[in-house]
């Protein structure tokens, strides 16, 4: 299992259901650069090229359903 906060994993959760940055930073009440950082921290902590991909392994790991 890949490891991510609660927070990580709520971003990751809206952005799997396709929302884009700047409206899960709105959704969250952060910024949609926040939300971009969180999400490049994940795909360098898990390996992923990118964002899609960081989905596919975080259901994979369990980290999504």
């Amino acid at each position: 299992m890949i490891c991510v906060t609660e927070h990580q994993r709520k971003v990751l959760e809206l952005t799997a259901q396709g929302y884009i940055a700047k409206e899960v930073g709105a959704i969250l009440s952060i910024s949609g650069k926040t939300v971009g950082v969180l999400l490049t921290q994940m795909r360098r902590r898990a390996g992923a090229r990118n964002t899609v991909h960081l989905v596919r392994i975080a259901i994979e790991k369990g980290a999504l359903q």
